[in-house]
């Protein structure tokens, strides 16, 4: 791991895990493989020419899962013994960059973790993530305008359903997941003493509220926990969703702060961080998803740090 790793080079060091070392080789997935890795979005180069080496057919696999290809039967049960191990080593790897203060890396491992809820690339349509929709249906979408999520939920229901061209039924569960997926912001309300300033090496607590754009001011309902139940039909275990929230420093490309949280509407969350230089310093805070695409916001906020010896 370094700090200038892309998303390739995550998939590789993913690969290498020691949890995929005993995938099993067969004569027949030698072909297979190699076919598919012709389509793949990241080049898998293979080892001394070997497709079924099990560092290289778990990473053609892991990114066959995003591109949703259809597998044999022993190539299938192979990716989701992959997909049951990868999600807990990815946050290992959020643990690990967030704590060597890299922040670019940590938001590319965090896409990654979506990317593997979700089976789909992260430079996909965030509409992907509902039933139904395939590269068809989302095309048509984008031809009409509706990019994302929250365009579809605002048309009128008869544009909608001319527009889809689905059953009542499918429309009802289109409906069902797209209100169940996220749609958060963040607000900023400064840190818990009070203060806009603060020193370098002392530790701040900044307060961070988090709302829900979908609320239209009713009384809160207390969530049921079927609620962070993640749609993710692809996926082969149930997954409750879960954030990341973090404070940065996208000048200096340095994470400052991080702290994984149950994302709930009207909820604020006390975020800590420690200032590394002096100044007038512009820091963002970042909710992140782990299993959701799209569902990501950011609030920018400014801090006066001073060094030790001016106080």
């Amino acid at each position: 791991m370094a700090e200038n790793r892309k998303m390739k080079h995550l998939l590789e060091i993913l690969s290498l895990a020691k949890e995929f070392e005993s995938l099993p080789i067969r004569d027949s997935d030698e072909g297979q493989l190699q076919a598919v890795a012709n389509y793949l979005e990241y080049r898998v180069d293979s080892i001394d020419g070997i497709y079924c080496d099990p560092r290289t057919k778990a990473n053609i696999l892991l990114q066959c899962h995003f591109l949703r290809k259809d597998l044999s039967i022993d190539l299938s049960l192979d990716q989701k013994e992959i997909l049951e191990q990868s999600l807990k080593l990815v946050h290992a790897m959020v643990e690990m960059t967030s704590t060597e203060g890299w922040l670019n890396l940590t938001l590319l491992a965090m896409e990654l973790s979506q990317m593997i809820v979700q089976a789909c690339l992260i430079r996909e349509s965030q509409l992907y993530q509902l039933p139904y929709f395939d590269q068809a249906i989302v095309e048509r979408c984008k031809n009409n305008g509706i990019k994302d999520i929250g365009d579809l939920l605002e048309m009128e229901d008869e544009p909608r359903r001319k527009l889809l061209n689905m059953s009542d039924k499918q429309l009802e569960k289109v409906a069902q997941v797209s209100n169940k997926i996220p749609n958060y912001s963040i607000v900023v309300k400064g840190l818990e003493n009070g203060k806009e300033e603060a020193t370098v090496g002392d530790e701040v607590n900044l307060i961070v509220e988090i709302k829900d754009n979908d609320d239209e001011g009713e009384d809160e309902e207390e969530e049921d926990d079927d609620d962070k139940i993640v749609y993710a039909p692809f996926y082969p275990q149930q997954k409750h969703e879960q954030w990341w929230l973090i404070v940065g420093d996208e000048k200096e490309k340095a994470l400052l702060g991080i702290k994984r949280i149950t994302a709930k509407a009207r909820d604020q969350v006390q975020l800590r961080f420690t200032p590394r230089d002096k100044g007038n310093k512009k820091y963002t805070v970042f909710l992140i998803c782990d299993s959701y695409t799209g569902c990501d916001t950011t609030e920018n906020f400014n801090l006066m740090i001073y060094d030790q010896q001016a106080q």
